[in-house]
């Protein structure tokens, strides 16, 4: 099965160990996952290779949103993005990094929710935006354990797909624990490689 029907047929997920206000983050999940439930014509891509491509079989060190993406104009309203966990970290400038200690057969989901700026309500929004683009994170780290939602991520892009700004991260965790939000956001990357190779069912302008 994959991982978005795991989701759908669980009753309740594990909180990540450093979120905190459990209310909350119990309310937010389960908004997420009504929606997940809720919406049986979710588009869903498994992008295995991208994953695959963006973790191992690339050098690359670092990635940077404005030059090595495509646009990123999401391909859709709403979308599930799903992939494996990789084993290892391939890069030219540190060399290998093992992190198949950290999970057995995890996976990532990503529900990806594209909207366009007046359908936003936000402050200070720069008037170039025209897309928001949020991800609703899920982990699965093996053997049962699947966490999420860790919190949403955002990407705001303008009308050709640009990016705006930077990508920031709205999440259940008390300052101190902080640096445990700015490594999550990677987690989107393939995600948005795929906009490349995925099909909309629309042009979006």
């Amino acid at each position: 099965m994959s991982l978005l029907d795991d989701i759908r047929a669980r009753k309740r997920l594990n909180m990540p160990c450093w979120l905190t206000n459990p209310d909350n983050w119990a309310s937010h999940t389960a908004q997420i996952c009504e929606i997940l439930r809720g919406t049986p014509d979710l588009p869903v891509f498994a992008i295995d290779h991208v994953a695959h491509a963006y973790f191992e079989a690339s050098e690359q060190e670092y990635w940077d949103l404005e030059h090595d993406f495509p646009p990123l104009v999401p391909p859709c309203d709403l979308a599930w993005f799903e992939y494996p966990l990789p084993y290892r970290i391939h890069s030219a400038a540190t060399g290998d990094f093992d992190i198949a200690r950290l999970h057995s057969n995890g996976r990532i989901g990503l529900l990806m929710i594209g909207s366009a700026h007046e359908s936003v309500r936000g402050e200070a929004m720069p008037p170039e935006v025209r897309w928001i683009l949020s991800f609703e994170l899920f982990i699965d780290y093996g053997a049962g354990d699947i966490q999420g939602s860790h919190g949403t991520i955002f990407i705001a892009a303008d009308r050709a797909g640009n990016i705006v700004d930077r990508p920031w991260m709205q999440t259940f965790v008390r300052p101190d624990l902080a640096k445990y939000v700015p490594p999550l956001i990677p987690f989107t990357h393939p995600a948005l490689l795929a906009f490349s190779v995925v099909h909309p069912p629309a042009e979006r302008r």
